[in-house]
């Protein structure tokens, strides 16, 4: 979807997320240039920002249906990531074709590698922010910055709390996972 079709909110979201690429990495670019352990760092923040955020996606209450995850991103960020869902009533399947924040590091020239890493490293705190929505448990499958043709999440309706992410851990998509 070109920018051009896009709605104002939804064109001047991408811009701000794109933004917020660039604020992401040189955060990361300096601590990894100060030597420290830049993953775990930037890991551990946004982690603690997903908790925060999936509080305030839910705002305390429990899902019912898998489907009400829509429910709580707003019109302008599904134009904004190109975003469908499917149902089966059981799971529901999220499809992103688009990425303000691969496209702005894209933007900032960073090959491939580095993209794939600073995805790995902001999907930390997303997908605590999915694990922090009671009711629903979410697995990353595919990756626009791991050379699929679009981002897919798995949402699955479940009884329990799901566990929280470790900040120290790998992120990766399940389907590049070793």
């Amino acid at each position: 979807m070109s920018d051009k079709s896009l709605s104002p909110a939804a064109a001047l979201l991408r811009g701000q997320t794109e933004t917020r690429a660039e604020y992401i990495y040189y955060l990361v670019k300096a601590m990894k240039d100060a030597g420290v352990d830049y993953k775990r760092i930037a890991r551990t923040g946004l982690t603690e920002l997903g908790v925060l955020r999936g509080e305030r996606m839910c705002r305390g209450q429990k899902l019912e249906r898998v489907e009400d995850v829509t429910l709580t991103t707003p019109p302008p960020v599904w134009e904004a990531f190109d975003m469908t869902a499917e149902t089966d009533g059981e799971d529901m399947i999220l499809h992103t074709g688009y990425c303000p924040l691969y496209s702005g590091w894209k933007k900032l020239g960073l090959p491939e590698e580095t993209c794939r890493e600073m995805c790995e490293i902001v999907m930390s705190g997303d997908m605590q922010q999915y694990a922090s929505a009671k009711g629903v448990s979410c697995e990353w499958r595919e990756s626009l910055a791991h050379g699929d043709r679009e981002c897919v999440f798995i949402f699955r309706k479940i009884d329990g709390e799901e566990p929280a992410i470790d900040p120290g851990a790998e992120c990766r998509p399940t389907a590049h996972s070793e």
